[in-house]
């Protein structure tokens, strides 16, 4: 459909219809999240030194859940939000937290024979959670600022984002053309 046949076609740029209860469980939700993805990485690094394959399938499910939890409850609470600034805002305090939490994690293993600073856990095991709480971050600021940006003139978001993929098209054509070359 290239044009909005009524209000409900067109974008939006929030939803302004929750009341604190949404909020407070919204909130709740992307704590635990976080708090998952704790749960997670403390559970791998309990599992390296006896190489115990329960305690890495009980991590990678635990993990999995925490992504699907953080993705959904910030997308969610994003399309709540008035303000995009506040949005950015929350995408990077989330990616921060899950940084510092899963440092800390890792950091404090349990395990007496390592020490404090002599931890042997992979650097993957830091980067795997960061890396999804970013990926998860950026998408919903982009998806996010697309739909905000579709809002602001009366058109579906699809036709929004074919029209910018269009410019960009043309562009790059426009610039490996070998007209441009010679200019």
């Amino acid at each position: 459909m290239l044009f909005p046949y009524s209000n409900s076609d067109v974008a939006v740029s929030h939803y302004s219809d929750w009341s604190f209860s949404h909020w407070l469980f919204a909130g709740a939700v992307l704590l635990a999240s976080v708090l998952l993805t704790v749960i997670a990485v403390g559970l791998w690094t309990a599992a390296i030194p006896e190489d115990n394959i329960v305690l890495y399938a009980g991590s990678a499910g635990v993990g999995t859940l925490a992504v699907v939890l953080q993705a959904t409850s910030l997308w969610q609470i994003a399309r709540h939000i008035e303000l995009y600034r506040v949005v950015v805002f929350l995408a990077l305090a989330v990616v921060v937290a899950v940084v510092v939490s899963v440092r800390s994690t890792v950091r404090n293993e349990p395990s007496g024979t390592r020490g404090y600073y002599g931890l042997r856990v992979p650097k993957w095991v830091i980067r795997v959670p960061v890396l999804a709480s970013a990926v998860i971050a950026v998408g919903v600021v982009i998806g996010d600022g697309v739909t905000r940006a579709a809002a602001s003139i009366p058109m579906a978001v699809g036709l929004f984002v074919l029209l910018f993929l269009s410019a960009v098209g043309y562009v790059v054509v426009n610039a490996m053309s070998p007209s441009a070359s010679r200019r």
